[in-house]
Formats: C-alpha cells, structure tokens, sequence
C-alpha cells in the first residue's frame, strides 16, 4: 500500500511519522494507528520546469569558453617542413640561418568550467537554490563540469544531491578552495554582488575566468516567459474568419 506524504518542506527527516486511520464504510467506527518510517526521507529543492530554458543558453556560452586558438607567443623555432604555412616562416633568422625558419606558437589550453553556488543567507535563498538544483540536474548529463557549493557547511565539491536537502545560507564567508586556471561561473541571487562576493571575485579573478549569474532574476523572467506562452496556448487565436 501506498500513503503519498506531501507538504513536507525541503530538508532530511530522520524520524518521519505516518498516523493511519482506516475506519469502516459508515464511519460508524474509526481506528489509527502511528507509524515511523523505517528510513529517513530526503526532500529535495521543488522541480521548477521553466529553468530548462536557461539550459541551451548556457550550453553555448560553455562552448565559447574553450580555448585552443593560437596565440601571438611564440613557443619555439624550427626548419620549415612540407606543408607548414608561409605565414609562420621567420624571414629575419631565415636570412641569418640560411635556411627556411617558421615560429611555433603557443597554444592556449583548455580551461575546465566549475559551476560555483554563492550560497549566501537572504530572503531569496530558497528561490537560488532552486533554480541552481534545477539548472545542474538538467546539464548533469550533457556537461562534464565540477560543482562547488558555498554555504553555511562550508565551500565542498557536490558529491550528490543530498547537499541540496540539508543546504543552508552562510552569514559570514567561509574559507574556500584555491582555484588557478579554471572557468568559474558564479551562480548567486544578485546581479550586483555584495561586499563578500565582490573582494572573492577579485581574489578569483586573479588566476580565473569568472562569469556571474543571478538566478533570482533570471528564474523570475523565466517562469513569467512559461506561464505567458502555457496562456498564449490555452488560449484559442482571434480573428479568424470562419467559413
């Protein structure tokens, strides 16, 4: 038999109880019964279909984060081989040489993307969190990506959704990992970062790429988009001369 359990806020429930009432068809009699579910219940952020539409969008922007052009630093010098471009030969130390001289180049290395949740206490963190839960549960399997989560327990690498049941808003900063040549996209519930988030940012910005995200905003336009286009179907098009 099933009981569907509803209402429940977002959290981890170690000792759930059911109260079962059966009675007879007359309700003439009634009897109940408390039950303890035998493992803790896991409510995990509320599903919130319209940040799929975020997806495609990110998506590209990741794409463009690649790197492997060349660059304008040369790396080394070699003789020129069948089917090297003329434009890399060396003209000046091809005369001192002698011998046809092309520039190597250095080449740019590819920067891994690190999702990063600014997990900061506010009035609209339950609205962040959910939008960042749905957003990485939709990418989980189009993009290899590292997620690490700020909040009240500290700055962790996700290790699986569980986090997202038990996640709280830190008041003050706590300390964070170090990272050097990464991609950061910085997911928070402000496009105007405050005192804490602006001096990490400019800690990171020193050996990173960073990009910020206000997933407040950004789930609001969202969700207003859905519902207009969920009316603009229900609704039947005017106008249309009948025959």
């Amino acid at each position: 038999m099933n009981f569907p359990i509803e209402g429940l806020q977002r959290g981890i429930y170690p000792d759930l109880s059911v109260l079962v009432t059966a009675g007879d068809w007359f309700g003439l009699f009634q009897k109940s019964r408390k039950y303890v579910l035998p493992s803790e219940l896991v409510v995990l952020p509320a599903v919130d279909e319209s940040m799929a539409q975020f997806v495609p969008r990110l998506r590209k922007e990741q794409q463009m984060t690649l790197f492997g052009e060349r660059t304008a630093e040369i790396r080394n010098h070699r003789e020129y081989h069948r089917g090297d471009s003329l434009k890399q030969i060396d003209w000046k130390l091809t005369a001192r040489s002698r011998q046809l001289m092309i520039r190597e180049y250095q080449e740019k290395q590819e920067s891994p993307v690190v999702f990063i949740f600014w997990g900061e206490a506010g009035p609209f963190f339950e609205t962040q969190l959910r939008a960042y839960f749905n957003v990485q549960q939709q990418l989980a399997g189009l993009l290899a990506i590292q997620q690490y989560l700020v909040t009240a327990a500290g700055g962790e690498f996700l290790q699986g959704d569980r986090v997202f049941a038990a996640a709280k808003g830190f008041e003050q900063k706590p300390e964070l990992f170090a990272f050097k040549n990464k991609t950061l996209l910085v997911f928070t519930g402000s496009s105007q970062p405050d005192t804490q988030l602006t001096a990490q940012i400019a800690d990171w910005e020193r050996t990173n790429q960073v990009k910020l995200y206000d997933l407040v905003s950004l789930s609001h336009i969202l969700k207003t988009r859905t519902e207009v286009t969920a009316t603009q179907e229900k609704t039947p098009a005017e106008g249309r001369e009948e025959r």
